[in-house]
């Protein structure tokens, strides 16, 4: 006697009937209502949590892509460079790019940079609001170059006036020949 009819008879001596087809369908789900991403409680919101040094909040944008320390860089140096006491020698801009012509500006950008001895930049990349699905591609391709770009040491969120999550500073290395 095959296993699967042995199972079958020994389920019907316990009294155990297989489950027929249903008519029943399953209830439907209600749909949260989407948050507005223009409503002034939700700008407020994004406020408070860019300007809180709750070590949450810091976890959360590490994990996020926001910041990002490689271990060759002093603690005290990242400290410094989230609160932006890093003068900044060069700046690129990449805001209304293609994401490919963005990876090619901000490669060249970041050689170029390290090549002139600068120390400290800025990139901005924008936060993705004329983008049709709101994130900002260019932002996220940024984050991955920078995060492999060997000459990079690590780079935060700006400060809020100097573009806060649409621009990120960077700490470079030294030039070596």
């Amino acid at each position: 006697m095959p296993a699967d009819n042995q199972f079958r008879k020994e389920m019907e001596s316990l009294g155990v009937t297989p489950l027929g087809e249903s008519s029943k369908t399953a209830p439907e789900k209600e749909r949260p209502i989407p948050n507005n991403k223009n409503s002034v409680e939700a700008d407020r919101q994004v406020l408070v949590e860019s300007m809180s040094t709750n070590p949450a909040h810091a976890k959360h944008a590490a994990e996020s892509g926001e910041e990002l320390k490689k271990s060759g860089l002093a603690t005290r140096d990242f400290t410094r460079l989230k609160q932006g006491k890093y003068y900044r020698e060069n700046e690129l801009y990449l805001r209304g790019y293609t994401v490919e012509n963005a990876v090619q500006k901000l490669k060249l950008f970041i050689h170029e940079s390290t090549r002139s001895g600068h120390r400290c930049v800025k990139i901005i990349h924008g936060k993705g609001m004329n983008s049709p699905d709101g994130i900002s591609h260019i932002k996220l391709e940024c984050q991955h170059h920078l995060a492999l770009n060997r000459y990079v040491l690590g780079y935060c969120r700006a400060l809020p006036n100097d573009g806060g999550t649409g621009a990120k500073y960077v700490l470079l290395k030294k030039w070596k020949s």
